[in-house]
């Protein structure tokens, strides 16, 4: 119900605040009430009550109030919400029991904790319906990014999830039911504790441990142990129940439900996305689940994970799999789709990564239909001098060296990209043989260089357009469904463009296989070493380029320019030219980061104005200049004074 009044509320809340709020006899406001912030008030039927309104929500009623001003509406606001911060805490019956429960389990007393649950119903398994929760909930309409769930209000959600959870043992599947109970709990956080208690209520007392729906209350708590952390108290209480049920039931399937989700419970860490298929399915069968990690070269490999393995461990796993201990540079492991990739956090959870990927070929959002890949491949990159070529590394190197040049982000003339796409079909494919053909180019040269270079006219009409206005390289801005989008109509963009320059690529094609017959009889450990020697006589090899636009009011930069990062400093390059138009050591660099989305900015010592750069690449640059100043940090920590 509605309560809309006449007049707004008269009187100052400055002078006549009281310690407590009340709309007559019926509802009063108590700690767990909620307010909305003021909001302009449009609908013309109610426009004589006030311009502004904001909501208070009760127990059983909200009430919309009026006032006639924005700012006599702020200080309302600010007034009721002191009272209600002012309001002492409510308990509900559980809490006091969970409490009691923790002092009896404290002192030994067994018999007082049986005597507690023989009492008191609401503590153990019911076949009847809940009618309000077991903890307290705010009030009101809940306030949710997910509008389309259907949300309404916390105590109703609670009151569904337990009745679903009564009838568990009659799903014919589990997965959308578990993964909807877990989701509701990741959309809306005080459910959280709530459904922990509901599974601890609905799994004690139960006189066959092992029936159906004792066992699927069992793994939902073990899916919600592998996702959530509870709060302190309540963590205490779900330990104390899962250990009591053990010993009152050892040698049961529950128990064996039981000891995961206690194990589980000690290594959760915080989660972005609630599990996927797969990692219910294994937490189901009490097991870690495979993820296949790719390199370079078509190369991959399973390791086992669980629900808290860190993207950090996988590394360590994967570096001493590979003898890389020893290795020069840093490696990460990296989200891929096609020409997309982002560098995972080294703490971030694996099995996130995996549940994000599940949910993006639900929605079938990729990069040109590439399917998404964990990927392993180096981040920073240290020392590419001293690195041998006998070594595991070294493959790695060469091949990062060859993608950075098929992406267009390396320094090179022509003719020089046509002998390093020659070398490179020397080393796949050996000496030239009659009739070779390189049926896809852009596996050997960047060929978007060919989609900028300016042209007359064409056959069809299409005016020249800018590479930046149809594809973003290597954009994961958050993996934004628009930025998805956009990467999937440059596909169909490409292809038309195709047919436009099938000239230049046929031409382009010719070149590199003449300059190949010229490498007959080349090895291709040689092929490979003579590749690696061009790209390491560039002076700034090693550094990472990002494409970015300039805002610089002395325009001493082009718009468009290349943004360098690399182990000692970050430089400003003009397109394709190899030399900086500016250096600027770590040394020099005072702060840096992105004040608003796609906008990146360097403060410099000694100049007058910082550096602004429009990017849809913020954070991976500042994860690559963070990581480089550790290793400086790190690097002088090690050297004796």
């Amino acid at each position: 119900m509605n309560c809309n009044r006449r007049s707004p509320p008269s009187g100052n809340p400055e002078t006549n605040r009281r310690s407590s709020f009340s709309f007559g006899r019926k509802s009063s406001i108590s700690g767990l009430a909620t307010l909305s912030r003021p909001r302009s008030n449009s609908r013309p039927y109610v426009r004589d009550y006030g311009t502004w309104k904001f909501t208070i929500h009760s127990r059983r009623y909200s009430y919309n109030l009026f006032t006639p001003s924005n700012d006599e509406a702020w200080k309302w606001t600010y007034a009721i919400q002191e009272v209600i911060d002012s309001k002492p805490p409510i308990e509900t019956p559980s809490q006091i029991l969970i409490k009691e429960l923790r002092e009896a389990s404290l002192n030994g007393y067994n018999d007082e904790i049986d005597k507690i649950y023989k009492l008191n119903p609401i503590l153990r398994n019911v076949p009847y319906m809940l009618k309000s929760p077991l903890l307290p909930l705010p009030y009101g309409q809940i306030m949710s990014s997910n509008l389309d769930k259907g949300y309404t209000t916390l105590q109703d959600e609670a009151v569904k999830i337990f009745n679903v959870l009564q009838g568990s043992e009659q799903l014919p599947d589990p997965m959308p039911v578990i993964q909807g109970i877990l989701q509701t709990c990741q959309d809306l956080k005080p459910l959280q504790d709530e459904v922990y208690c509901q599974l601890v209520k609905q799994t004690t007392w139960v006189k066959d441990a092992d029936n159906l729906n004792n066992l699927r209350n069992w793994q939902i708590l073990c899916c919600m142990c592998c996702t959530f952390i509870p709060s302190r108290s309540i963590l205490r209480y779900v330990r104390f129940h899962i250990k009591r049920q053990v010993e009152l039931s050892p040698k049961t399937q529950m128990a064996a439900y039981a000891g995961y989700a206690l194990e589980a419970l000690k290594r959760t860490r915080t989660r972005e996305f609630v599990p996927s298929r797969d990692e219910i399915i294994a937490i189901l069968g009490r097991r870690d689940m495979n993820a296949t990690v790719f390199c370079h070269g078509g190369g991959s490999c399973q390791i086992s994970i669980n629900s808290s393995t860190t993207a950090g461990q996988v590394i360590h796993t994967l570096v001493k799999g590979m003898n890389l201990d020893s290795c020069y540079n840093r490696f990460s492991l990296y989200e891929k789709s096609g020409l997309v990739e982002k560098a995972i956090d080294d703490r971030s959870v694996v099995a996130d990564i995996l549940a994000k990927f599940e949910r993006f070929r639900a929605r079938g959002l990729s990069d040109r239909g590439k399917p998404w890949q964990l990927f392993f491949k180096l981040f920073c990159f240290l020392d590419t001098q001293s690195v041998k070529p006998d070594s595991i590394e070294y493959s790695f190197l060469f091949e990062q060296a060859h993608e950075e040049v098929i992406r267009g982000k390396f320094p090179a003339t022509d003719e020089q990209l046509i002998h390093l796409s020659a070398l490179r079909m020397q080393f796949d494919k050996g000496d030239y043989v009659h009739g070779d053909w390189i049926n896809d180019l852009t596996e050997v040269y960047p060929v978007d260089r060919l989609k900028v270079k300016p042209k007359e006219d064409n056959d069809f009409g299409f005016q020249q357009r800018d590479r930046k206005d149809t594809f973003i390289s290597g954009t994961l801005r958050g993996i934004g469904e628009k930025t998805l989008k956009r990467l999937q109509k440059s596909a169909s963009d490409d292809n038309i463009l195709e047919s436009v320059y099938r000239d230049d690529v046929s031409a382009t094609i010719t070149a590199i296989i003449d300059k190949w017959r010229t490498l007959k009889g080349t090895s291709a450990e040689r092929a490979q070493n003579i590749y690696m020697s061009f790209m390491r006589s560039w002076k700034y090899f090693g550094s990472r380029l990002f494409e970015v636009e300039c805002h610089d009011g002395r325009q001493a930069y082009p718009k468009s320019i290349w943004l360098s990062v690399n182990k000692s400093m970050v430089a400003v390059h003009k397109i394709n030219d190899p030399n900086p138009l500016d250096e600027f050591p770590y040394e020099k660099i005072l702060s840096f980061g992105a004040p608003i989305p796609n906008e990146y900015k360097i403060i410099v010592e000694g100049r007058r104005s910082e550096l602004t750069f429009d990017t849809t690449e913020v954070f991976e640059i500042a994860k690559l200049m963070k990581a480089y100043i550790n290793e400086i940090v790190k690097k002088r920590n090690m050297i004796p004074a």
